[in-house]
């Protein structure tokens, strides 16, 4: 715990190496639920538009709710019922930016968004064989039930400082990731390797990248002398 007060705390939720994920944590009404989520998750530019709404209705919004002009709570339990008092659908958290999700609103137009369900797999993850934070044992079996397909994509040996992979340890943690990926039912564990070009040549020989079942090409080092044609 960071700090503490009535109805605020600031948490440290994973101690890793260089410091963990950091949380507020708010405790508010139960009628104030929606409302404090609404604010919470809205971006300042967001909110604004939601208080003027709320005020062109005679009406007053913040973290506890919307409120008449007597100060009686007229929303607030759930985030449907604060926009619904200021004439709009609800608006998901991923849009509050104040950049159309409003005209999209008022429209019916509001975009459908990607979900965990939508999501087949993921195709760059990193071990700590270089600069990740879990093994490929760890890695492989955690998103089985959940993908279709995941890649181990560490970095190669030009990335010092992340402790890139030369041509021996990449062999030697693709037999990892394919006795690992043994253990995959259901789904493909896919044997991949982070490349990094330095230049114009990649950073490890044709044969070892032959090797891989992918490959992803990243312009680190040198990128910036090299104008117009890194756009090739």
């Amino acid at each position: 715990m960071l700090a503490q007060g009535e109805t605020k705390q600031r948490v440290r939720l994973l101690e890793r190496e260089g410091g963990g994920l950091e949380m507020d944590l708010r405790v508010v009404p139960e009628e104030s639920y929606g409302a404090a989520m609404q604010y919470f998750t809205g971006s300042k530019e967001h909110n604004i538009v939601v208080r003027r709404r709320a005020q062109e209705r005679g009406l007053k919004v913040n973290e506890y709710g919307v409120f008449d002009e007597n100060d009686k709570p007229v929303a607030g339990r759930t985030e449907e019922d604060v926009y619904d008092s200021v004439g709009l659908p609800w608006i998901p958290p991923e849009l509050r930016e104040d950049r159309g999700e409003f005209e999209m609103a008022e429209s019916g137009q509001l975009p459908e968004l990607v979900t965990l369900a939508d999501i087949r797999g993921d195709l760059h993850m990193h071990t700590t064989a270089t600069d990740g934070t879990a093994s490929i044992e760890e890695m492989i079996p955690r998103p089985r039930r959940k993908a279709e397909v995941h890649a181990i994509t560490d970095h190669s040996k030009r990335v010092t400082m992340a402790g890139g992979l030369d041509a021996k340890r990449l062999r030697a943690t693709g037999s990892r990731s394919t006795r690992s990926g043994a253990a995959c039912r259901g789904s493909r564990c896919v044997r991949d390797r982070v490349r990094h070009p330095g230049g114009a040549t990649l950073d490890l020989p044709d044969d070892v990248l032959a090797e891989a079942d992918w490959v992803i090409a990243v312009l680190h080092y040198g990128s910036s002398n090299l104008g117009t044609d890194r756009r090739r």
